[in-house]
């Protein structure tokens, strides 16, 4: 299934990513089955952000109150790597512990999606979602 973002979107991320310099940005994305709608950023408070993300739990819990409010869900996450490689790295595997979450990942070369693969043969595995920019 082919995915959908808009460009005003995609490009704020990308802003986002560049001003944090050398930091990874975390946030969570919204939307609907095909959609993502918005992306709610979160504070990074990973032990060392330019090395990795952990997205802060209390405003985590928030915007999710808030997407379900709202009529929308948390349909994945995103994050940068600056400088890095589009692909979800090592860490980012050991970290994917939701089956068919999305993972949105900024890097200097343009964005990718993802989505998590957990459980027997394939514990931590992704594999990649077609992702339009419209």
């Amino acid at each position: 299934m082919k995915w959908t973002i808009s460009r005003g979107l995609a490009e704020r991320l990308r802003a986002e990513a560049k001003a944090a310099g050398k930091s990874e940005i975390c946030g969570l994305l919204l939307g609907r089955e095909g959609r993502i709608e918005a992306a709610a950023p979160v504070p990074n408070v990973a032990p060392d952000p330019r090395r990795a993300f952990l997205l802060d739990p209390a405003t985590h819990l928030r915007v999710s109150r808030e997407a379900r409010q709202g009529g929308t869900r948390i349909i994945g996450c995103y994050h940068s790597h600056p400088g890095g490689d589009p692909r979800p790295s090592a860490l980012d595997a050991a970290h994917a512990a939701e089956q068919g979450f999305h993972w949105l990942i900024l890097a200097d070369d343009g964005e990718t999606l993802w989505r998590s693969r957990t459980g027997g043969p394939v514990a931590g595995a992704f594999e990649p979602v077609a992702l339009e920019i419209a």
